[in-house]
């Protein structure tokens, strides 16, 4: 099994402050299990385990935001 490094050029979603996110990432593997949610305007690369990811995006429309740029490679490890 491999992995994917996930890396952002641009990102900016709405947060709701230190705890909260009102715009998101989901960020789920191949069986849909969430590895982790991210919002707000900074990215951190990150592994992926496996060969698959899914990316769902969950917005309220309230307040626009450039949104986000990520893309993927061949990750490190796995």
């Amino acid at each position: 099994m491999g992995s994917a490094t996930l890396t952002s050029s641009a990102f900016n979603l709405e947060n709701a402050g230190s705890n909260g996110c009102w715009d998101y990432i989901d960020i789920k593997d191949a069986n849909g299990d969430l590895i982790e949610t991210r919002c707000g305007t900074s990215f951190a690369d990150m592994v992926i385990p496996g060969d698959s990811f899914i990316i769902n995006l969950k917005t309220d429309g309230s307040v626009r935001r450039s949104g986000f740029s990520i893309s993927y490679g061949e990750g490190s490890g796995g």
